[in-house]
C-alpha cells in the first residue's frame, strides 16, 4: 500500500510537469488559432472542461504524444483537436450518464467496437487497449482507431518539435505500450494538450519503487545487523582483553597532581587507570562499566594500587610525603576484604598517606560502612566523598561516615563563572565542610578566573588542566623536583 501511494505521487509529479512544459512549448509557438482553423477539416468542438486535467494528474503516469491546440472564435472559447489530414468521419455517443463523446477517426470503423461499460462508466477506447487502464470520467474523449495510430502518414503537431509520427505500440489488450486521451482545455491557456497513459510504463514506475523500497529495506536491515554485531563483538572482545589484561598487566597508572591552591604546591596526586595492549588503547568510560558487570572491581583496584604504590615508593622519601588518592568502587567500600587490604598498604608504605575515594553513583549502606571506615582512618587511611553533588552523595552521609576529604565535582566548578545558582551554592558546601572539618578539593579547575574564585571562597585544594593533566609517573617525578 506504501509503495502504491508513493508511485502515484511520484507519477503524479511528472505527469504535471510534462503537461505544464507542453503547454508553455505551445504557447511559445504563437501559432495564429484562425490560420490553423483554415487547415483542418472536420473539426468537433465541445466546451472545454477545466477538471480533466486535475483527475488525469492525480491518477496516471503520462508520455505526451499529440497536442490539442485551443483558439478563440467570436461565438467564444471552443476546443479543437489538429491533424495535417482531414478525419474521414466524425460521430457523436451519449454515454449512460449523460456525457456526449465525441469519436473523430480516418477510417470507416464499428463505433461500437470502441465501446466498453464499467459500471457508471462508459469510455471509448481504441479495440486493442483494455478499458481497465482507462477507468476515468471525463466530458469528453477522442479515441483513434488502431488502424488510424498506424499510418504513417497520421501525424500530430508536437509543441516545438514540428512533426512527429506517433504508431500504435503494443498488441496485447491488457498490456499496450500507451493510450491515447485528450485533455481538456484549460482556464489559463490558450492551448490544451492530449496525454497519453502507458500502463507498462505505471508499471516500470511501480515497480522502480518497489525495488528502490526492498532495496533500502534491505540495505537498512543488513546495515543495522552489520552494526549491532559489531557492537556485540566488540563488547565481548573489550570484555575478553580487560581478562586478559588483568592476568598479564595491560593495565598501568597516570597520576594527576592535586596542589595547594594558595601556594601551587603539589600535596598529592590522584591515581587513575589507563589499559592499553596490543589492539589499543581502552577508555576508563568503556573498561570500568566491564570490570563492574565482570565483578572483578577488587582485583582491579588490588592490581591498581599495587602497581601505583610500587612506583610511587621511589619518589617518596622522609622529605617529599605525599597524599595517595584511589579510587574505590561502591560494592567494595563496604567489604572486609577492601579495607583489610587497604590498611595493609598503609602499613607497608607509611610515608604515603593514603587516601580512599568513594564516589556515591548508587545507594551507600552508610551504616555497614562506618565500621570500616573508622577503622581504617585510626590507622592512618583518609576517606574523601569524590564528586560531591552528583549520585547519591548527601549532607547525612557526610555527618555519619566523618569523611576527611570533601571533592566537589567539576561540574560545580565549570559553571563557577555563569552559573547563578552553582555560584550561590559553593559558599554553602565549603561552609558545610568547614563545619565538619574536612578538606575541601575542587576538580576540574582550568582557568586563573574559577582559581580567583575558588580561593575567595575558601577552597584549600584542586586539581584540574590548569596545573597539570594525568602524566606518567616519570613527568610526576619532574613535577615532583621542580615542586621541591
Amino acid at each position: 500500500m506504501v509503495v502504491t501511494v508513493v508511485a502515484f505521487f511520484d507519477i503524479r509529479d511528472e505527469l504535471s510537469e510534462d503537461a505544464s512544459e507542453l503547454v508553455e512549448r505551445l504557447e511559445a509557438i504563437h501559432f495564429e488559432g484562425a490560420d490553423i482553423a483554415a487547415k483542418l477539416q472536420q473539426i468537433d468542438v465541445k466546451d472545454c472542461s477545466v477538471s480533466h486535467l486535475q483527475k488525469l494528474q492525480a491518477i496516471f503516469n503520462q508520455q505526451v504524444f499529440i497536442q490539442a491546440i485551443k483558439y478563440r472564435l467570436e461565438s467564444g472559447e471552443q476546443c479543437q483537436v489538429g491533424s495535417y489530414t482531414p478525419f474521414v468521419k466524425s460521430e457523436r455517443i451519449r454515454s449512460p450518464r449523460g456525457n456526449e463523446i465525441i469519436v473523430n477517426y480516418r477510417s470507416p470503423v464499428d463505433v461500437v467496437s470502441f465501446m466498453a461499460q464499467h459500471g457508471d462508466y462508459q469510455f471509448v477506447y481504441p479495440a486493442l487497449i483494455s478499458p481497465a487502464f482507462l477507468l476515468v470520467d471525463t466530458n469528453f474523449e477522442i479515441v483513434l482507431s488502431s488502424e488510424a495510430l498506424n499510418a504513417d502518414e497520421y501525424q500530430y503537431l508536437i509543441g516545438e518539435f514540428g512533426l512527429r509520427r506517433v504508431y500504435a505500440k503494443g498488441q496485447n489488450a491488457w498490456w499496450p505500450d500507451y493510450v491515447v486521451m485528450t485533455e481538456s482545455c484549460g482556464e489559463h491557456s490558450d492551448y490544451c494538450a492530449i496525454l497519453g497513459f502507458s500502463p507498462r510504463q505505471f508499471a516500470v514506475v511501480f515497480l522502480d519503487w518497489l525495488g528502490i523500497i526492498v532495496a533500502a529495506s534491505v540495505a537498512f536491515a543488513y546495515f543495522t545487523y552489520r552494526s549491532l554485531k559489531r557492537k556485540y563483538i566488540r563488547r565481548r572482545s573489550s570484555r575478553s582483553r580487560i581478562l586478559r589484561g588483568l592476568k598479564k598487566s595491560f593495565f598501568f597508572c597516570h597520576y594527576q597532581p592535586i596542589v595547594d591552591l594558595a601556594s601551587r604546591r603539589i600535596v598529592g596526586c590522584e591515581v587513575l587507570a589507563r589499559f592499553e595492549d596490543d589492539y589499543g588503547t581502552m577508555s576508563p568510560l568503556e573498561f570500568i562499566p566491564l570490570i563492574a558487570e565482570a565483578k572483578l572491581t577488587l582485583p582491579f583496584t588490588q592490581l591498581i594500587i599495587d602497581k601505583a604504590m610500587a612506583e610511587l615508593a621511589e619518589l617518596i622519601d622522609e622529605t617529599n610525603s605525599l597524599k595517595v588518592n584511589f579510587n574505590v568502587f561502591p560494592e567494595d567500600f563496604v567489604t572486609d576484604s577492601l579495607w583489610r587490604y587497604v590498611e595493609g598498604v598503609s602499613a607497608k608504605y607509611p610515608l604515603c598517606k593514603l587516601v580512599v575515594e568513594i564516589t556515591e553513583d548508587q545507594p551507600l549502606d552508610v551504616g555497614q560502612a562506618i565500621t570500616h571506615t573508622d577503622s581504617a582512618q585510626s590507622n592512618g587511611v583518609l576517606i574523601a566523598m569524590d564528586d560531591f553533588g552528583t549520585g547519591y552523595s548527601n549532607l547525612a552521609s557526610l555527618q555519619t561516615l566523618n569523611y576527611d576529604i570533601l571533592k566537589i565535582d567539576r561540574s560545580f566548578i565549570k559553571g563557577l563563572e555563569f552559573d547563578a545558582i552553582v555560584a550561590s551554592l559553593l559558599p554553602n558546601i565549603v561552609e558545610i565542610a568547614n563545619k565538619y572539618e574536612m578538606v575541601v578539593v575542587a576538580e576540574g579547575i582550568e582557568t586563573e578566573e574559577q582559581l580567583k574564585s575558588l580561593l575567595e571562597l575558601g577552597v584549600q585544594q584542586g586539581q584540574g588542566w590548569l596545573f597539570a593533566k594525568p602524566m606518567p609517573i616519570q613527568m610526576l617525578s619532574d613535577h615532583l623536583l621542580l615542586n621541591s
